[in-house]
């Protein structure tokens, strides 16, 4: 049977005493320990030179080992980094110290860590050391920095996002004094580079629903969703008629929270599409003949919109492409009884049906528990399941025929061209729409197609 990562570690920091160095697992790990989670990743820190870690396990280097003085021991099917003791010199970009200095002591070392969960160790017999008082803040569920907010803020801006992911990811509360230091310096995160932005993001998004939900109020009580994500936190003064949205008093942030919330999952990509999919009604309020606000053709404005924040935050092709479709036909879900089935087939037939469909949900029941909303979109979905079933096997790359080409021709005499791709598309509306299914009558259409335009008018 397969070594916990942790108990494989502890074997190594115990080797690595035994020839009279100091060593104690790090970070992250003992934090999880401690609360009582199975750690995956287990960082390790000690004194003992990297050359000679090398002549012990089996290792090798990672890209910043040689500014960092860092090795991976790859041991009993786990992958343990492994670092000297080390404190840093001045910051100077908000990102990265100037310089780093070897340290001689577990408590220099933890002094340059962010926050106090995190800067605990464990050593070889398996006890927690503790410089910084971060497990008396584990078990009053609180995230609190090492020392001064702002030093330490001002030494990374990046660890602003971190300190509200983590008080979400753990439902912890943000200590006074690091919450007051986040609203002073939150707008310095636009000064990083926007790929830890985006990886700070999608490591939130990983997190379920509720949880997610959390951490986008926490950015926005902090500040630091009007720097991350300036088209959400417009949404924050904006009105729904509550006719259609009652929960959150209308508001359509908090709409987008309560969505969120009624998502159960942790899939990064169903998380943000659920964020921004009405993220086009920041640009598009209107006000009704009565006075209630509209917001027409927000999704289409949303796609848009979307695109701006994705090229922003360097998303890839498959992110941009499944979250701009969901965003773009959110709507349409709603419409599916009433669709023609040749539309809601390209729906159900679509890639990211499913993420469509994790999406619409959440937002159905954001609105709250109304048994009849509930039965229409059952209705909807299984009326979109009916259509995949009938013209699933018509399907090619997403899009629906009913009749190849070569047949188009060999019954109209028609020479390969634009028309013949018409009359495709043509008789792939009309068979779906009016459920054919047989061959025969398919190309009958088709022959009637052709002849009517070869009328005179």
């Amino acid at each position: 049977m397969k070594k916990a990562a942790l108990e494989v570690a502890l074997d190594i920091i115990k080797k690595i005493s035994h020839y009279r160095y100091k060593a104690f697992i790090v970070g992250g790990a003992v934090r999880d320990h401690v609360l009582g989670m199975d750690p995956k990743d287990v960082d390790i820190a000690t004194n003992m030179p990297m050359q000679v870690i090398g002549d012990l396990w089996r290792c090798y280097d990672i890209g910043k080992s040689k500014d960092f003085g860092i090795v991976v021991i790859a041991a009993e099917g786990h992958h343990f980094e492994v670092a000297q003791f080390r404190t840093d010199g001045d910051y100077k970009d908000g990102r990265r110290p100037e310089s780093i200095q070897v340290a001689s002591s577990l408590k220099e070392d933890v002094s340059r860590r962010d926050f106090t969960i995190n800067a605990l160790g464990m050593n070889a017999a398996g006890e927690i050391v503790d410089f910084v008082g971060g497990r008396a803040d584990l078990e009053v569920r609180v995230i609190r920095t090492v020392g001064s907010p702002s030093a330490r803020f001002s030494e990374d801006y990046l660890r602003m996002l971190r300190a509200v992911r983590f008080a979400a990811r753990f439902g912890f509360v943000l200590e006074e004094e690091t919450e007051a230091a986040i609203r002073q310096h939150a707008s310095r995160i636009s000064n990083l580079a926007v790929e830890r932005i985006r990886e700070e993001l999608f490591k939130a998004a990983e997190l379920p629903g509720p949880l997610f939900a959390q951490y986008i109020e926490l950015l926005e009580r902090t500040g630091l969703l009007e720097v991350a994500l300036p088209e959400v936190a417009a949404l924050k003064g904006l009105r729904h008629d509550l006719r259609h949205h009652p929960e959150a008093g209308g508001n359509v942030f908090g709409h987008v929270i309560e969505a969120l919330k009624a998502y159960d999952g942790s899939d990064p990509i169903v998380n943000m599409a659920v964020l921004f999919h009405d993220i086009g009604k920041g640009a598009t309020l209107g006000t009704s003949k009565t006075g209630s606000p509209t917001f027409y053709d927000h999704d289409t404005v949303g796609v848009e919109m979307f695109g701006v924040i994705a090229s922003r935050l360097k998303l890839s092709n498959k992110e941009r492409e499944a979250i701009s479709f969901t965003i773009g036909h959110h709507m349409a879900f709603h419409l599916i009884m009433e669709m023609k089935a040749s539309k809601v087939a390209k729906l159900v037939l679509s890639p990211h049906w499913d993420l469509l469909t994790a999406v619409a949900r959440a937002d159905e029941e954001a609105r709250g528990c109304d048994p009849q909303a509930t039965e229409m979109f059952n209705a909807r979905i299984s009326r979109a399941e009916d259509i995949r079933e009938t013209w699933g096997k018509a399907v090619a790359g997403g899009n629906v025929s009913v009749i190849d080409g070569n047949t188009v021709m060999e019954v109209t005499g028609l020479k390969p061209g634009p028309e013949v791709g018409r009359l495709i598309r043509l008789a792939t509306t009309w068979a779906v729409d009016h459920n054919v299914t047989d061959k025969k009558e398919i190309e009958g259409f088709v022959r009637q197609q052709v002849a009517a335009a070869a009328r005179p008018s």
